[in-house]
């Protein structure tokens, strides 16, 4: 049984995941992060202090990005228009929300990494090609044999299955598991979308022993049900113009 389960991206599908599966998740600062660069997300990860400290740009679907580690971020969107024009207190406002944010989320990971919990990482590889895809899961795991000191963690790597080779297979041990799912979520998507039974299979793997498991088709359906009537009252809305 793991203390904690932690999300490392690379986008909000993976979190999506752990909640329906474990019933909750304890965010951390890559849970709801987008990443756009994977070459420097070992970076991150080894100093999350330094998120947002070379500021910060609006990307066109209103998330934030790191300029630093190119890392997006969602803002408050009851502060910060998730569509549209914006104003710069608003996008001022946002930034130093997400700014404490963002450090409280660092420093909770800093201090996961010095504890002797005994923590589940997942991350979900977008399938770049063979030597990339190695060389990404390497660079996180060489990350965390140095930073978590106990050295008491699981590194699960999801990768696609058209993107499973013997090459990939090859880095799995007792630190490192490699897991498949048939697809992932479109970006749009992640919290209703993609292969929801590979996902639970790998949790059931991980955690086989979790009364919860039980529970992850109606969290998934109930938030279908949310982004359906959502959906529908947009439209009604934007009918009635």
């Amino acid at each position: 049984m793991y203390d904690k389960v932690v999300s490392l991206g690379y986008n909000c599908e993976v979190s999506f995941r752990i909640e329906d599966y474990f019933g909750s998740i304890d965010a951390m600062p890559f849970s709801w992060s987008f990443t756009l660069n994977r070459d420097k997300f070992a970076d991150a990860m080894r100093e999350p202090e330094k998120l947002l400290s070379e500021g910060i740009t609006v990307r066109d679907d209103h998330m934030l990005m790191c300029n630093r580690y190119e890392l997006k971020f969602h803002p408050r969107y009851s502060i910060f228009p998730q569509f549209g024009e914006y104003t710069e207190e608003q996008l001022t406002e946002a930034t130093a929300e997400l700014t404490d944010r963002v450090k409280h989320l660092a420093d909770k990971f800093n201090n996961l990494c010095n504890s002797d919990l005994r923590t589940l990482f997942v991350m979900k590889v977008e399938d770049k090609g063979t030597e990339d895809n190695k060389k990404y899961i390497e660079s996180v795991l060489n990350t965390l044999n140095t930073k978590y000191v106990s050295g008491n963690f699981t590194l699960a790597a999801v990768v696609l299955e058209s993107a499973v080779n013997d090459d990939i297979l090859a880095l799995a041990s007792d630190k490192v598991k490699i897991f498949s799912v048939k697809k992932f979520a479109p970006i749009k998507h992640t919290n209703i979308m993609g292969d929801m039974s590979g996902w639970k299979y790998i949790f059931s793997v991980l955690e086989p022993d979790l009364a919860g498991k039980n529970k992850f088709y109606s969290k998934v359906n109930a938030r279908r049900r949310k982004w359906f009537f959502e959906t529908l009252k947009r439209k009604l809305k934007i009918g009635e113009r």
